[in-house]
């Protein structure tokens, strides 16, 4: 069953083995695409951090990157077509890129709720309900 091995499979030896930077384009999700207009305070990312490789956004479309990508297309296509391979990677980096187009539109709610005073920080407890949660007994 060849199926499983996909992510473990490496395209330079051909043995199995675990290294999925070679073709880990996404990050785990969590550097923001470059690809992606933001209206929130996601734009500002990486919000002054200059700690290297933490300083940046990731351009999807990269010489890195299409590497990456070719190399998933190259391995799909051991099991599938390379027209099924490429498809299904196109689908996953729009529904990443819609991912993130969400998750600014949720940042730039929560953004409004700060500046129009419905959400106040400075007058709760450190640990909200936190006496609620300590009088309930398990």
């Amino acid at each position: 069953m060849r199926a499983p091995t996909c992510h473990m499979y490496n395209n330079t030896t051909g043995k199995l083995g675990y290294n999925v930077t070679s073709r880990g384009r996404w990050r785990m999700g969590t550097f923001p695409p470059v690809q992606v207009e933001y209206k929130s305070s996601m734009k500002d990312y990486p919000y002054g951090i200059t700690i290297p490789h933490l300083n940046k956004k990731i351009d999807l479309y990269d010489g890195l990157n299409k590497k990456k990508l070719e190399r998933w297309v190259e391995l799909y296509s051991n099991c599938h077509s390379g027209r099924f391979a490429r498809l299904w990677f196109e689908a996953l980096d729009e529904y990443m890129f819609a991912a993130y187009r969400k998750r600014d539109e949720a940042q730039a709610l929560v953004e409004e709720c700060f500046e129009k005073g419905w959400i106040d920080v400075k007058n709760r407890g450190t640990y909200p309900m936190g006496d609620v949660i300590a009088g309930k007994r398990v």
